[in-house]
């Protein structure tokens, strides 16, 4: 079990929380269905930081933007230019958090975690010296590794990776139909591995929870939040989840 603290604190690699940047307004473009797909695949984490929904990268493309959106990529993702860029995505796209986590749940399941009651499971993590918080989110990530195996939280790394390629637009780092390009190659693997955007969103929360150590189910949680800006996103006029899910994506641009 030593192994998994380890690896816990090895694991968590990057910061996917961003203020608002949608400096220098602009009118909103109208987008293709196909953009609109990938736009909604990290809707959440664009609504998060302030910015639309409607928009490739989520805000105007302009010189203001482009600064702000480098600063955010080289503060929390290490990103300075056009080869750390390719770099990043070669590492949410190959190994991502879902190694760690894989490696983490065959672990716990080694040690027989799985064969005892989540309660027990919860205070053997809180004797090993981890906080009530961070045991919690560690049960949540054991049931749904349970129930999907490995690739319960593919969605995690999957959609980031997808709002990186925008971003790397606004900051210039791309060209709009180089970002789009590798987009839709993603989205495509992407749609494959999910029925809905209810389960796609519910892998993208879990593997949140995973990398944030927080109670989802406590309201103060970052994870609770994410949840709350989904269900708005569906209660919302402008819902973009009534995109279907199954549509053929193709380029559009």
């Amino acid at each position: 079990m030593k192994k998994i603290l380890i690896a816990l604190s090895t694991s968590i690699l990057f910061m996917v929380l961003f203020t608002g940047c949608n400096v220098g307004g602009g009118s909103l473009t109208s987008e293709s269905d196909t953009v609109k797909w990938i736009n909604t695949t990290y809707a959440i984490l664009t609504t998060v930081n302030g910015d639309s929904v409607d928009l490739f990268g989520g805000v105007t493309k302009n010189k203001a933007n482009e600064k702000l959106i480098q600063d955010s990529l080289e503060e929390w993702w290490g990103v300075t230019d056009r080869t750390s860029a390719e770099e990043m995505i070669e590492f949410l796209m190959e190994e991502g958090h879902r190694a760690a986590y894989a490696e983490e749940m065959m672990l716990l399941e080694e040690d027989g975690m799985f064969d005892v009651p989540r309660q027990e499971a919860r205070e053997y993590l809180e004797y090993l010296g981890f906080e009530p918080e961070e045991a919690s989110a560690y049960i949540v990530a054991m049931d749904a590794y349970e129930t999907y195996g490995a690739s319960a939280i593919d969605a995690w790394d999957y959609t980031r990776a997808l709002h990186l390629l925008s971003w790397y637009y606004v900051a210039d780092y791309y060209t709009k139909e180089e970002a789009l390009d590798q987009s839709l190659e993603i989205a495509k693997e992407l749609q494959t591995l999910y029925n809905s955007w209810e389960e796609m969103v519910e892998s993208y929360l879990v593997g949140h929870t995973y990398w944030i150590l927080e109670d989802p189910n406590d309201s103060s949680s970052q994870t609770f939040g994410r949840r709350q800006v989904y269900k708005e996103l569906k209660e919302s006029e402008d819902n973009p989840y009534t995109l279907n899910w199954n549509m053929t994506l193709e380029k559009t641009w």
